[in-house]
């Protein structure tokens, strides 16, 4: 897979700037056997202590009354999360085309109220997350061959990114230059009038 993909150009050789430094130091390849059996004892070794300690703590008479407390806790932020994505596919089509928002004024306030509730929700999310990335890099201590925070590992578990980026291009949908640019020529032809835009130049 990693051989195709340097065969077939995928990963860049001479186009890549960095390509020079591989050249240096090649004697570290002696490495890769020991940290392919070593990462593949540790990952098995985490997991497995990660499984062992999740199944102490729900049966140790001790914990088990905080485990309960726990999973009530999650299956109630997970009833309010999906009560939240029922409401968000029922709005998203009123409310959005694409980036653009069609009511301005009411979605800027529907948007404002459900963001403070998700300030309360979003704490499930973060623990979802932080297992993900717990159980992701358990899984990846033995992968030598890719990078542990490199695209495409995990398969797309953390969509924060993603969220992340979708909320750039919602507020440049609507501060595009050109849009910026349009606006301000309708702002001056109401300020000036029949004055703008006539003489040759103005433009």
């Amino acid at each position: 897979s990693t051989a195709l993909k340097l065969r077939s150009g995928v990963i860049p050789t001479f186009r890549d700037r960095d390509f020079s430094r591989h050249r240096s130091d090649v004697e570290l390849v002696t490495i890769l056997l020991g940290s392919m059996v070593w990462g593949t004892f540790f990952s098995a070794l985490v997991v497995g202590g990660m499984v062992g300690a999740l199944i102490f703590f729900l049966v140790w008479q001790v914990t088990e009354p905080l485990v309960m407390r726990s999973l009530s806790f999650l299956a109630g932020i997970s009833i309010v999360i999906l009560l939240r994505m029922a409401l968000f596919y029922s709005l998203r089509e009123t409310f959005y085309v694409s980036f653009y928002r069609r009511i301005p004024q009411l979605v800027n306030v529907v948007a404002l109220s459900i963001e403070a509730a998700n300030f309360a929700v979003s704490v499930g999310y973060i623990i979802v997350r932080s297992i993900k990335l717990l159980v992701t890099t358990a899984l990846y201590i033995g992968r030598i061959d890719t990078p542990l925070l490199a695209p495409g590992v995990g398969y797309g578990l953390d969509n924060y990114p993603n969220i992340f980026l979708k909320d750039i291009l919602a507020h440049e949908a609507h501060r595009h230059p050109y849009i910026e640019l349009i606006g301000k020529m309708f702002m001056m032809k109401l300020r000036y009038g029949e004055n703008f835009g006539s003489t040759a130049g103005m433009f």
